[in-house]
Protein backbone atom coordinates (compact mmCIF):
# COMPACT_ATOMS: atom_id res chain seq x y z
CA UNK A 1 0.00 0.00 0.00
CA UNK A 2 1.12 3.58 -0.66
CA UNK A 3 1.69 5.96 2.18
CA UNK A 4 -1.17 8.19 3.42
CA UNK A 5 0.94 11.21 2.44
CA UNK A 6 1.12 10.06 -1.19
CA UNK A 7 -2.60 9.37 -1.24
CA UNK A 8 -3.33 12.83 0.20
CA UNK A 9 -0.97 14.47 -2.31
CA UNK A 10 -2.68 12.64 -5.17
CA UNK A 11 -6.10 13.82 -4.03
CA UNK A 12 -4.83 17.40 -3.64
CA UNK A 13 -3.42 17.32 -7.16
CA UNK A 14 -6.93 16.70 -8.50
CA UNK A 15 -8.60 19.61 -6.68
CA UNK A 16 -8.42 21.93 -9.76
CA UNK A 17 -10.80 19.50 -11.44
CA UNK A 18 -13.68 20.96 -9.39
CA UNK A 19 -13.76 24.42 -11.06
CA UNK A 20 -13.18 22.82 -14.46
CA UNK A 21 -16.22 20.57 -14.04
CA UNK A 22 -18.23 23.53 -12.76
CA UNK A 23 -17.28 25.62 -15.81
CA UNK A 24 -18.19 22.77 -18.15
CA UNK A 25 -21.58 22.32 -16.46
CA UNK A 26 -22.28 26.05 -16.79
CA UNK A 27 -21.23 26.07 -20.46
CA UNK A 28 -23.39 23.00 -21.10
CA UNK A 29 -26.57 24.48 -19.63
CA UNK A 30 -26.04 27.94 -21.14
CA UNK A 31 -25.61 26.46 -24.63
CA UNK A 32 -28.62 24.13 -24.56
CA UNK A 33 -30.63 24.70 -27.71
CA UNK A 34 -27.62 25.84 -29.71
CA UNK A 35 -26.24 23.88 -32.66
CA UNK A 36 -24.09 20.83 -31.84
CA UNK A 37 -21.17 22.42 -33.70
CA UNK A 38 -21.33 25.55 -31.53
CA UNK A 39 -21.67 23.43 -28.38
CA UNK A 40 -18.70 21.32 -29.38
CA UNK A 41 -16.53 24.41 -29.93
CA UNK A 42 -17.66 26.01 -26.67
CA UNK A 43 -17.26 22.91 -24.48
CA UNK A 44 -13.90 22.02 -26.07
CA UNK A 45 -12.60 25.56 -25.51
CA UNK A 46 -13.71 25.64 -21.87
CA UNK A 47 -12.16 22.21 -21.29
CA UNK A 48 -8.88 23.13 -23.00
CA UNK A 49 -8.51 26.41 -21.10
CA UNK A 50 -9.22 24.67 -17.79
CA UNK A 51 -6.67 21.99 -18.54
CA UNK A 52 -4.14 24.63 -19.62
CA UNK A 53 -4.45 26.46 -16.31
CA UNK A 54 -4.21 23.17 -14.41
CA UNK A 55 -1.11 22.12 -16.35
CA UNK A 56 0.52 25.52 -15.86
CA UNK A 57 -0.07 25.49 -12.12
CA UNK A 58 1.28 21.94 -11.85
CA UNK A 59 4.37 22.79 -13.91
CA UNK A 60 5.03 26.02 -12.03
CA UNK A 61 4.64 24.33 -8.66
CA UNK A 62 6.95 21.42 -9.51
CA UNK A 63 9.61 23.44 -11.35
CA UNK A 64 9.50 26.70 -9.43
CA UNK A 65 9.35 28.56 -12.75
CA UNK A 66 6.92 31.02 -14.29
CA UNK A 67 6.25 32.20 -17.81
CA UNK A 68 6.53 35.88 -18.73
CA UNK A 69 3.07 37.46 -18.89
CA UNK A 70 2.78 37.67 -22.68
CA UNK A 71 4.17 34.18 -23.17
CA UNK A 72 1.72 32.80 -20.64
CA UNK A 73 -1.21 34.41 -22.48
CA UNK A 74 -0.03 33.00 -25.82
CA UNK A 75 0.55 29.54 -24.34
CA UNK A 76 -2.92 29.54 -22.81
CA UNK A 77 -4.99 30.99 -25.63
CA UNK A 78 -2.98 30.68 -28.85
CA UNK A 79 -1.46 27.20 -28.74
CA UNK A 80 -2.91 23.73 -28.20
CA UNK A 81 0.18 22.04 -26.75
CA UNK A 82 0.51 21.39 -23.02
CA UNK A 83 4.22 22.03 -22.45
CA UNK A 84 4.80 25.39 -20.68
CA UNK A 85 8.57 24.83 -20.65
CA UNK A 86 8.70 25.45 -24.41
CA UNK A 87 7.40 28.98 -23.81
CA UNK A 88 9.84 29.98 -21.08
CA UNK A 89 12.23 31.81 -23.41
CA UNK A 90 12.69 32.67 -27.06
CA UNK A 91 15.26 30.98 -29.29
CA UNK A 92 17.00 32.10 -32.44
CA UNK A 93 17.38 30.21 -35.71
CA UNK A 94 14.61 27.68 -35.15
CA UNK A 95 13.67 25.76 -38.28
CA UNK A 96 10.14 26.47 -39.50
CA UNK A 97 9.99 26.74 -43.31
CA UNK A 98 9.85 22.99 -43.94
CA UNK A 99 7.07 22.70 -41.38
CA UNK A 100 5.14 25.52 -43.06
CA UNK A 101 5.45 23.93 -46.51
CA UNK A 102 4.40 20.47 -45.30
CA UNK A 103 1.50 21.88 -43.28
CA UNK A 104 0.29 23.97 -46.22
CA UNK A 105 0.29 20.88 -48.44
CA UNK A 106 -1.70 18.94 -45.81
CA UNK A 107 -4.17 21.80 -45.42
CA UNK A 108 -4.74 22.01 -49.18
CA UNK A 109 -5.03 18.22 -49.57
CA UNK A 110 -7.37 17.84 -46.61
CA UNK A 111 -9.60 20.72 -47.66
CA UNK A 112 -9.74 19.37 -51.20
CA UNK A 113 -10.71 15.98 -49.80
CA UNK A 114 -13.54 17.55 -47.78
CA UNK A 115 -14.82 19.33 -50.88
CA UNK A 116 -14.81 16.06 -52.84
CA UNK A 117 -16.58 14.14 -50.06
CA UNK A 118 -19.19 16.89 -49.86
CA UNK A 119 -19.68 16.79 -53.63
CA UNK A 120 -20.31 13.05 -53.65
CA UNK A 121 -22.39 13.07 -50.46
CA UNK A 122 -20.02 10.86 -48.44
CA UNK A 123 -20.94 10.83 -44.75
CA UNK A 124 -19.00 7.84 -43.40
CA UNK A 125 -16.81 8.63 -40.44
CA UNK A 126 -13.60 7.01 -41.71
CA UNK A 127 -13.00 9.04 -44.91
CA UNK A 128 -14.35 12.18 -43.23
CA UNK A 129 -12.02 11.77 -40.26
CA UNK A 130 -9.00 11.12 -42.47
CA UNK A 131 -9.40 14.26 -44.59
CA UNK A 132 -10.50 16.42 -41.63
CA UNK A 133 -7.49 15.26 -39.63
CA UNK A 134 -5.21 15.94 -42.59
CA UNK A 135 -6.56 19.50 -42.87
CA UNK A 136 -6.70 20.33 -39.15
CA UNK A 137 -4.19 18.22 -37.21
CA UNK A 138 -1.45 18.19 -39.84
CA UNK A 139 -2.42 21.34 -41.74
CA UNK A 140 -3.79 24.12 -39.54
CA UNK A 141 -1.97 23.07 -36.36
CA UNK A 142 1.22 22.53 -38.34
CA UNK A 143 1.02 26.08 -39.68
CA UNK A 144 0.40 27.40 -36.18
CA UNK A 145 3.47 25.54 -34.95
CA UNK A 146 5.56 26.94 -37.81
CA UNK A 147 4.38 30.45 -36.95
CA UNK A 148 5.44 30.18 -33.32
CA UNK A 149 8.77 28.64 -34.25
CA UNK A 150 9.37 31.58 -36.58
CA UNK A 151 8.71 33.81 -33.55
CA UNK A 152 11.34 31.92 -31.55
CA UNK A 153 9.09 29.62 -29.50
CA UNK A 154 10.29 26.01 -29.59
CA UNK A 155 6.85 24.45 -29.98
CA UNK A 156 6.97 20.70 -30.45
CA UNK A 157 5.28 18.68 -33.17
CA UNK A 158 2.06 17.22 -31.73
CA UNK A 159 1.42 14.65 -34.48
CA UNK A 160 4.66 12.84 -35.30
CA UNK A 161 4.32 10.60 -38.35
CA UNK A 162 1.64 8.30 -36.83
CA UNK A 163 1.83 5.89 -39.78
CA UNK A 164 5.40 5.08 -38.73
CA UNK A 165 4.32 3.91 -35.27
CA UNK A 166 6.10 0.71 -34.27
CA UNK A 167 3.31 -0.36 -31.90
CA UNK A 168 -0.02 0.74 -30.49
CA UNK A 169 1.75 2.04 -27.38
CA UNK A 170 4.13 4.01 -29.60
CA UNK A 171 1.17 5.52 -31.46
CA UNK A 172 -0.59 6.77 -28.33
CA UNK A 173 2.43 7.84 -26.27
CA UNK A 174 4.82 9.30 -28.85
CA UNK A 175 3.02 9.83 -32.15
CA UNK A 176 -0.60 10.97 -31.84
CA UNK A 177 -1.67 14.21 -30.16
CA UNK A 178 1.23 14.67 -27.79
CA UNK A 179 -0.70 17.45 -26.05
CA UNK A 180 -2.93 14.72 -24.59
CA UNK A 181 0.07 12.57 -23.70
CA UNK A 182 1.73 15.49 -21.90
CA UNK A 183 -1.49 16.35 -20.09
CA UNK A 184 -2.30 12.79 -19.01
CA UNK A 185 1.27 12.18 -17.88
CA UNK A 186 1.35 15.27 -15.67
CA UNK A 187 -2.19 15.04 -14.29
CA UNK A 188 -2.72 11.28 -14.00
CA UNK A 189 0.49 9.28 -14.20
CA UNK A 190 2.70 11.42 -11.97
CA UNK A 191 0.25 11.94 -9.06
CA UNK A 192 -0.60 8.22 -8.96
CA UNK A 193 2.95 6.92 -9.39
CA UNK A 194 3.93 4.92 -6.33
CA UNK A 195 0.34 4.29 -5.25
CA UNK A 196 -1.16 2.62 -8.33
CA UNK A 197 0.40 -0.12 -10.43
CA UNK A 198 1.45 0.78 -14.03
CA UNK A 199 -1.23 -1.30 -15.83
CA UNK A 200 -3.96 0.27 -13.71
CA UNK A 201 -2.54 3.75 -14.32
CA UNK A 202 -2.51 3.06 -18.05
CA UNK A 203 -6.14 1.94 -18.12
CA UNK A 204 -7.12 4.90 -15.95
CA UNK A 205 -5.31 7.26 -18.34
CA UNK A 206 -7.22 5.83 -21.31
CA UNK A 207 -10.53 6.07 -19.44
CA UNK A 208 -9.88 9.72 -18.60
CA UNK A 209 -9.04 10.33 -22.25
CA UNK A 210 -12.41 8.78 -23.06
CA UNK A 211 -14.22 11.07 -20.63
CA UNK A 212 -12.47 14.10 -22.12
CA UNK A 213 -13.66 13.05 -25.57
CA UNK A 214 -17.18 12.57 -24.22
CA UNK A 215 -17.18 16.31 -23.44
CA UNK A 216 -16.20 17.18 -27.01
CA UNK A 217 -18.22 14.53 -28.86
CA UNK A 218 -21.27 13.06 -27.11
CA UNK A 219 -22.13 15.97 -24.81
CA UNK A 220 -22.62 18.41 -27.72
CA UNK A 221 -25.06 16.03 -29.45
CA UNK A 222 -26.50 14.76 -26.11
CA UNK A 223 -26.61 11.15 -27.24
CA UNK A 224 -24.49 8.00 -27.60
CA UNK A 225 -22.82 8.56 -24.24
CA UNK A 226 -20.12 6.05 -23.38
CA UNK A 227 -19.00 5.13 -26.89
CA UNK A 228 -15.82 7.29 -26.89
CA UNK A 229 -14.96 5.94 -23.43
CA UNK A 230 -15.47 2.41 -24.73
CA UNK A 231 -13.15 3.14 -27.65
CA UNK A 232 -10.36 4.29 -25.32
CA UNK A 233 -10.95 1.42 -22.89
CA UNK A 234 -10.53 -1.04 -25.77
CA UNK A 235 -7.39 0.76 -26.93
CA UNK A 236 -5.90 0.66 -23.42
CA UNK A 237 -6.63 -3.06 -23.10
CA UNK A 238 -5.09 -3.71 -26.52
CA UNK A 239 -1.94 -1.84 -25.52
CA UNK A 240 -1.59 -4.12 -22.48
CA UNK A 241 -2.34 -7.25 -24.53
CA UNK A 242 0.12 -6.36 -27.29
CA UNK A 243 2.84 -5.55 -24.74
CA UNK A 244 2.18 -8.88 -23.00
CA UNK A 245 2.35 -10.83 -26.27
CA UNK A 246 5.50 -8.97 -27.41
CA UNK A 247 4.40 -9.12 -31.04
CA UNK A 248 6.94 -8.27 -33.75
CA UNK A 249 6.55 -4.82 -35.29
CA UNK A 250 5.61 -6.32 -38.66
CA UNK A 251 2.55 -7.91 -37.05
CA UNK A 252 1.59 -5.36 -34.39
CA UNK A 253 1.71 -2.37 -36.74
CA UNK A 254 -1.11 -3.56 -39.05
CA UNK A 255 -3.11 -4.85 -36.07
CA UNK A 256 -2.80 -1.50 -34.34
CA UNK A 257 -3.81 0.40 -37.48
CA UNK A 258 -6.80 -1.90 -37.98
CA UNK A 259 -7.97 -1.45 -34.39
CA UNK A 260 -7.73 2.33 -34.71
CA UNK A 261 -9.62 2.57 -37.99
CA UNK A 262 -12.24 -0.01 -37.00
CA UNK A 263 -12.87 1.86 -33.75
CA UNK A 264 -13.55 5.25 -35.36
CA UNK A 265 -17.36 4.69 -35.46
CA UNK A 266 -17.21 4.20 -31.68
CA UNK A 267 -15.14 7.31 -31.14
CA UNK A 268 -17.25 9.43 -33.49
CA UNK A 269 -20.89 8.21 -33.47
CA UNK A 270 -22.80 8.85 -36.69
CA UNK A 271 -25.03 11.60 -35.18
CA UNK A 272 -21.88 13.55 -34.30
CA UNK A 273 -20.57 13.10 -37.82
CA UNK A 274 -23.87 14.20 -39.35
CA UNK A 275 -24.50 17.19 -37.05
CA UNK A 276 -21.00 18.52 -36.44
CA UNK A 277 -19.01 17.62 -39.56
CA UNK A 278 -21.43 16.99 -42.43
CA UNK A 279 -24.08 19.61 -41.61
CA UNK A 280 -21.71 22.63 -41.80
CA UNK A 281 -20.34 21.34 -45.12
CA UNK A 282 -23.79 21.18 -46.69
CA UNK A 283 -24.95 24.62 -45.60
Amino acid sequence: MGSPFLATSSARAWLPLIPILGSLALAHFLSLGQSPLWRMLLLSTVLMLGMKLWIYQSWSRSSGRHLPGFNRICFTFLWVGMDPESWRRRHSHLTWKRDAIDASACLIAGTSGLILLRKFGVSHVIPLFLVTSLAFHFGALGLLRAYWRRRGIATKCLFRNPLRSRSLADFWSRRWNLAYSQMISRLVDRPLKGTVKPPTRLILAFLISGLIHEVAITLPIQSHYGLPSLFFLIQGCLVLVFEKLKLPTELERPLALTSLIAGLPLLFPQPFVDQVIVAPLTQ
